[in-house]
């Protein structure tokens, strides 16, 4: 250490501030050391706590999926998937309560049941005027949908079918717009 520090032209204040900074500067970093090493520690009490949480809940999820009494029905409102089906394919059901709303716009909204498909079911509606082939028009995974495109007061008939594991349904009962004998209901609306 230098013990004459005025040779070198500095006052005994300014070696004064610069100790009294020097002190503060190593407190600092010894206090961001601690500070590092105590947020090291709360990360990793952080990620044993969630660890815990994620086997709970494995633990949980294990329990609720052995219960035979448990169906997919509560299962899914409960957040869960269905339970897998291993070695065996469902076939698929054939889609019940078609009905067709027909609009003044040119859209029909048809709507069904799933009939026990499930959630990866694939539904296709065919079409047909009162003369030609059977057609289809749109495919979904939900049990209503909206089609364009047709004239209003033209009749149109409509069926669905359900597709599981590459596997299709018979045809549902069909239904039609515009038409005698069919269960679909005509909403002529005005807009003002």
């Amino acid at each position: 250490m230098i013990e004459d520090y005025l040779q070198y032209g500095v006052t005994e204040d300014s070696v004064e501030a610069l100790s009294s900074l020097n002190e503060t500067f190593a407190g600092d970093i010894e206090n961001s050391a601690t500070a590092h090493a105590n947020a090291k520690a709360t990360t990793s009490t952080k990620n044993a706590k969630r660890q815990q949480v994620l086997d709970s809940i494995r633990a949980m999820t294990m329990i609720v999926y052995a219960d035979p009494s448990v169906d997919d029905t509560l299962l899914n409102k409960a957040g869960f998937s269905p339970r897998p089906v291993y070695g065996s394919r469902t076939s698929p059901q054939m889609v019940t309560n078609v009905t067709s709303q027909a609009f003044a716009n040119g859209s029909v909204n048809l709507k069904w049941s799933r009939n026990g498909n499930s959630t990866s079911a694939q539904f296709t509606i065919w079409a047909k005027g009162a003369t030609g082939n059977w057609a289809p028009v749109a495919s979904t995974n939900k049990v209503k949908i909206t089609l364009t495109g047709f004239t209003p007061g033209v009749f149109k008939q409509f069926y669905v079918t359900s597709t599981v594991n590459n596997q299709t349904s018979l045809p549902s009962a069909e239904t039609s717009i515009y038409g005698s004998g069919g269960s679909g209901d005509v909403n002529l609306q005005i807009a003002a």
